[in-house]
């Protein structure tokens, strides 16, 4: 079974949440983070360069890190 990411919306996570003023990213690149295709990964090889299991905890990690920053703004 393929692994698919939570849409931020679907997080209610409020637009604006989790970006820095200016950041050249969409809300869709950060929440890819841990996915083979992100463009926040595409520059260092080594982010997604660990077993699977160790991927599928850190993209699940990240999901939960988004929703307790966004909650505590």
């Amino acid at each position: 079974m393929e692994w698919e990411p939570t849409p931020i919306a679907k997080l209610g996570l409020a637009t604006g949440d989790l970006l820095a003023p200016g950041s050249p990213f969409t809300h869709e690149d950060i929440g890819r983070l841990f996915e083979a295709d992100s463009p926040l990964t595409r520059e260092n090889p080594y982010a997604l360069a660990a077993p699977p299991s160790t991927v599928r905890a850190r993209r699940s990690d990240w999901r939960v890190f988004m929703k307790f920053c966004a909650e505590r703004h």
